[in-house]
């Protein structure tokens, strides 16, 4: 994992996880520290339509939380293809409308992975904060086999690919 400089920023968590070592505080008794949680973004009702018809627009939605009660925050990410935008596959962030506490999401999708955007820092100053940006591949399979269902709908109007599952996503990178 690589992370920015963070030592400024007294006011975050810990965001890498902890090797646990044992703590002696008395001669006979050791104790193990808990490892830090790394901060996990939740991902639900994601669908992506892709038209073979470029005059039926093609369209993404999904919905994503940041749970932890002190940086919560949640929005639906909406996108539909237009004359300036013709592709889902946008080439950088795009953020998501305004949610549910500061959340200020963004989203990159490409053909096989996700990307998500996650900005927090102190609301007083926003001088100082951070960056998530976790990802996930996509994992898309059109063909079910035994053990694995299909998560693509092939029809003549386009492709429909979906996630019936929610979908976490660990914040693995933070920039500063």
């Amino acid at each position: 994992m690589r992370f920015a400089s963070i030592l400024l920023l007294g006011f975050v968590p810990p965001l890498v996880p902890c090797t646990p070592s044992p703590i002696v505080q008395t001669p006979s008794t050791t104790t193990t520290p808990t490892e830090a949680k790394i901060p996990t973004l939740h991902v639900t009702n994601f669908g992506v339509f892709i038209s073979s018809n470029p005059k039926v627009p093609s369209h993404l939605s999904f919905h994503v939380q940041d749970p932890r009660p002190e940086w919560y925050g949640e929005a639906d990410c909406v996108f539909t293809t237009n004359e300036t935008y013709p592709s889902v596959y946008l080439g950088g962030y795009w953020f998501c409308p305004e949610g549910k506490g500061y959340v200020n999401f963004a989203f990159w999708l490409e053909k096989d992975i996700l990307k998500i955007r996650r900005p927090w820092g102190d609301p007083k100053d926003w001088n100082h904060y951070l960056i998530g940006l976790p990802r996930q591949e996509t994992h898309w399979n059109e063909m079910a086999t035994a053990g694995t269902c299909a998560n693509v709908t092939t029809t003549t109007a386009g492709k429909f690919y979906s996630r019936t599952e929610n979908w976490n996503f660990p914040i693995n990178l933070v920039i500063a």
